[in-house]
């Protein structure tokens, strides 16, 4: 089973906002990514290297569909990070070690989404529900046979780094270290998830409050 960094999630409460706000602070555009079905958002995606990819995602205001995801960004004042997702190879292999470890999550539950073009992508999810480290844990992704949406992104963005910020970092680093999460942590006062780029203007920080994403089983 191998895990690794999917994609980041970028909240905001307006699609078109978000879009304006990366491209003017990461000198990109993205086209328009589709609907989620049931959850009341839309996203914009934007390729970078390595296979990862940057969504931001925002309430559909064509849908009344209600949801986590939706809530968490139509209470947003500013555009910001999120939530981050992290790729396996097995979903259910991954649900099975949490439980064996103790670790409660939510899920495996499938999703899906129409592309521009007419084609339905389709994935799972896993959420935590770890009080102690509200927010700092990741979302699983498996994409089972659907193929990537990096692979069909322009890579023009490079991500130099990521990291979490938690006041109990070592306690969450033990933890992604048993569950072969791939993500660094560093011991800070106040929790925050950033993402350092490297752009035509030189390296941009995005920084944000990691939400609890995890929707209700």
């Amino acid at each position: 089973m191998k895990n690794e960094l999917d994609h980041l999630m970028f909240g905001v409460a307006r699609l078109e906002d978000g879009v304006d706000y990366i491209h003017e602070n990461l000198c990109v555009s993205s086209p328009y990514g589709g609907e989620h079905d049931g959850l009341g958002t839309h996203n914009a995606l934007y390729g970078l290297q390595g296979k990862l990819y940057f969504e931001v995602l925002a309430p559909n205001e064509d849908s009344d569909a209600q949801s986590t995801f939706r809530q968490n960004t139509e209470q947003l004042t500013k555009p910001q990070l999120v939530s981050y997702i992290v790729r396996t190879s097995n979903i259910a292999d991954f649900a099975k070690k949490c439980s064996e470890m103790g670790v409660t999550t939510i899920g495996p539950t499938p999703f899906s989404r129409i592309t521009p073009d007419g084609y339905k992508l389709e994935w799972q999810l896993l959420f935590f529900d770890e009080p102690d480290f509200d927010g700092l844990m990741p979302i699983i992704i498996d994409w089972g046979n659907t193929p990537h949406p990096a692979d069909s992104l322009a890579s023009d963005l490079e991500m130099k780094l990521f990291q979490l910020g938690a006041p109990n970092a070592d306690q969450l680093a033990k933890l992604f270290k048993k569950l072969g999460i791939p993500i660094q942590v560093v011991h800070t006062e106040d929790k925050y998830i950033m993402a350092r780029f490297k752009t035509v203007r030189g390296d941009v920080e995005l920084r944000g409050w990691p939400r609890n994403m995890a929707l209700s089983p």
